[in-house]
């Protein structure tokens, strides 16, 4: 990463700590560094912009995808320089641009050299980015302060950084990326360049569609009187061209990675086990025909056997559990005779003559950590491990080829686009089994499973990293 030398700028505020803004040169792009970051409400961001402007801030930068949150730079004598000798102007963020690039991680850190003395530390915390440059000697403080104790879901540094300056554990070092040029310039999002404050107090307007056309309409009538010969009778005045201002282009809105915030499996399979309801497989007069867990649902499907719907409702709603009611043409004699007393999980009996099914919804569906799934191993790997261990089971496995999810669209947005890989497995082993066997391995979502004709079947998703 060569950085060229630029005037320092003064960045009074918030970021008290800052060195002051500078101007790089990264992969021959220049980015703007070290701007002092502010957030509040979409709607009254203009009216702090104009705030600034009277204070003597000369530029602004906001994020396309996040309004709320803008950097601000101030040049000292700004009113007073060339516009050549003024460094931020049109310049983009690498900070924002970061933010970009890491949309839907809440929690990053990177860590970028300017020169040999000077480093960039652009951090995002619960979405709130902010960047400010640090001599090399107060980097450990400034690390040992504020970035030892945060649980980053990314890490980027400099690879002419000392990493021991960090003391990365494996889980920190396997969130990780190493920066360079190319790396920087190519992987980081586009973002607007900064916008000129004028010195009346706000953002500079444009004119409107409409004025640009009438105002273009004038210039060419001036033209034509211009070009006139002695003597020749004028020619009929133009017609205003109606045109209209094209619509601005909306930004593509992407949420979080399809992996944020799922159950991890182990934990998942152990609930489901443990939800299962020993009476609900053996119930006198219905022949089970499947248990499934599905997402937070725990389903029982069931077959007549001579079986009494009463009954059945009786030894199901056990105590501290609801019935939710009885769909069917027996629902209400069912609901009278069978309704049990207390506030825990909802039970839900639908009667379909010969079949009867029940639902509870006790099963989690939010993971304790929210990247617990996160990709963190290629497929191949993944591969191997999972099927050395189901060989020590004398289980089958079958993983499919590395798929990816649809990326979204203008029209239909959408989490970004992410590779997996699908399992599925038919075992005589409990979920219980099969947690162990999953403990460890990154990247797995359990979707499914389901209990029928005495053997267990598994399906689920593996997130990789492409």
């Amino acid at each position: 990463m060569n950085a060229r030398q630029e005037p320092y700028l003064e960045a009074e505020g918030a970021a008290a700590t800052a060195a002051g803004c500078r101007a790089v040169e990264i992969g021959g792009e220049r980015w703007v560094l070290g701007l002092e970051w502010r957030t509040s409400d979409p709607k009254i961001m203009a009216q702090r912009m104009r705030e600034l402007a009277r204070q003597g801030y000369q530029y602004a930068l906001r994020r396309r995808s996040f309004a709320a949150n803008a950097g601000f730079a101030r040049m000292a004598g700004a009113d007073r320089a060339a516009p050549e000798e003024r460094p931020l102007a049109g310049l983009p963020s690498a900070a924002a641009a970061l933010a970009d690039r890491f949309a839907g991680d809440r929690t990053w850190c990177a860590v970028l050299r300017l020169d040999a003395a000077v480093w960039c530390l652009a951090v995002s915390r619960d979405a709130v980015v902010q960047d400010e440059v640090v001599r090399l000697p107060d980097l450990p403080d400034w690390w040992r302060e504020h970035g030892s104790s945060v649980r980053w879901s990314w890490l980027v540094l400099d690879g002419r950084l000392d990493r021991d300056l960090f003391g990365l554990d494996e889980e920190l070092a396997s969130h990780c990326l190493e920066a360079g040029p190319d790396w920087l310039v190519t992987e980081l999002g586009r973002l607007e360049p900064a916008d000129r404050l004028s010195a009346l107090g706000g953002p500079r307007r444009r004119l409107p569609g409409k004025a640009v056309a009438a105002v273009a309409a004038v210039a060419a009538v001036a033209a034509a009187a211009v070009l006139l010969l002695p003597g020749e009778p004028p020619p009929p005045a133009p017609r205003p061209v109606r045109t209209v201002a094209p619509a601005p282009a909306k930004p593509i809105v992407v949420g979080p990675p399809e992996w944020a915030g799922q159950v991890e499996a182990p934990r998942y399979l152990q609930a489901c086990e443990a939800a299962v309801d020993g009476r609900a497989l053996a119930l006198p007069g219905w022949k089970l025909e499947e248990a499934r867990c599905s997402g937070p649902l725990l389903t029982y499907r069931y077959r007549r056997a001579g079986g009494s719907l009463t009954l059945a409702l009786a030894l199901l709603s056990a105590p501290g559990q609801r019935s939710a009611g009885v769909r069917g043409a027996a629902g209400a004699a069912a609901a009278a005779g069978g309704a049990g007393g207390g506030g825990g999980d909802k039970v839900d009996i639908q009667d379909r003559g010969e079949q009867l099914e029940l639902t509870r919804r006790v099963l989690p569906v939010v993971g304790r950590q929210r990247d617990a799934a996160r990709p963190r191993e290629s497929a191949l790997e993944l591969a191997s491990k999972l099927w050395a261990r189901a060989q020590e089971l004398d289980q089958p496995l079958d993983l499919s080829a590395v798929q990816r999810t649809p990326a979204p669209s203008e029209r239909k947005p959408g989490p970004p686009s992410v590779a997996y890989v699908t399992l599925s497995a038919v075992s005589r082993f409990w979920p219980e089994t099969w947690a162990q066997l999953f403990a460890g391995v990154p990247g797995l979502v359990v979707q499914e499973a389901r209990l029928a004709g005495g053997q267990w079947n598994y399906k689920g998703r593996i997130y990789v990293l492409d």
